[in-house]
């Protein structure tokens, strides 16, 4: 449940950068995989940028299950081309760790045998590399230094039905039962753009009054085309999306001025 990824980045500068990458589903024939490299390619090509994924990261479907059953690339295909894309970005120490989804653990639940890909590949890389991707089985705790100020993070990959904005946003609130005392939560799975955000009111111990921390909630989007399954199932056409945050410290030099958090939206091709 709580897996962490602690991460001080190199001369603790005062600001960076988080990549999301929502639900991959490599194996799709409908995947944009075009969206999955502009985002690798920023976050290795930007200082003090970052990326993880929040689940659905190969698609790996079974029967009576919408996805790629049908579809002529194999698990080893999609498997390699997740292995093809991130290796670079896993090795330069920038892809941070991930979660599983629910399309992740569908062979589990078929067979009833524990069998993660991504997983095993994040091991491996791992122990070949010395690296340390965190893969959280069911969330992971980001916990990152930026300059003097600490900012807390919870990522899961979000589960439960309901094709509407304010199902996703149910949904996230769920991570408050986990852990309700992060700065931001991280959710995949509902294949939309979605933030709320709001005051968490607080008993201060030490300063002995009433304090308030602002939270806020995404949902990452996803890098699936309007093809496939979507259309046949007459789902919302969402376009294929990604997710950067952008992290400002406390200035040394104006220690009022607080921490905070920035988001941008990075949109696929329209089709």
């Amino acid at each position: 449940m709580y897996s962490l990824c602690h991460l001080v980045p190199a001369g603790r500068p005062e600001t960076m950068e988080l990549v999301v990458l929502g639900d991959p589903h490599y194996g799709s024939a409908g995947q944009d995989r075009r969206l999955i490299h502009r985002c690798i390619k920023y976050a290795m090509e930007t200082d003090n940028a970052y990326l993880i994924t929040v689940g659905d990261n190969l698609d790996l479907s079974i029967a009576g299950k919408h996805g790629a059953i049908g579809d002529t690339m194999s698990v080893n295909e999609a498997l390699d081309l997740f292995r093809s894309d991130f290796r670079d970005i896993a090795t330069a120490g920038k892809f941070l760790g991930t979660v599983p989804g629910n399309h992740d653990k569908r062979v589990t639940k078929a067979t009833g045998s524990v069998c993660d890909l991504v997983e095993q590949t994040i091991n491996e890389w791992n122990d070949a590399y010395n690296l340390n991707i965190v893969y959280g089985d069911p969330g992971m705790i980001l916990d990152f230094r930026v300059g003097k100020s600490c900012f807390v993070g919870y990522v899961t990959h979000g589960s439960g039905g309901g094709g509407t904005a304010g199902a996703s946003v149910n949904a996230n609130e769920k991570s408050l039962n986990v852990l309700n005392d992060a700065d931001f939560y991280l959710q995949g799975h509902f294949h939309r753009v979605n933030f709320s955000g709001g005051d968490r009111i607080f008993y201060d111990r030490i300063k002995r009054k009433i304090g308030y921390q602002f939270q806020q909630m995404f949902t990452a989007g996803h890098c699936l085309k309007y093809e496939g399954y979507p259309r046949e199932f007459r789902l919302k056409y969402v376009r294929p999306s990604a997710l950067i945050l952008r992290f400002e410290a406390s200035p040394e030099t104006n220690h009022k001025k607080p921490k905070r958090i920035t988001h941008e939206w990075i949109y696929g091709e329209p089709e």
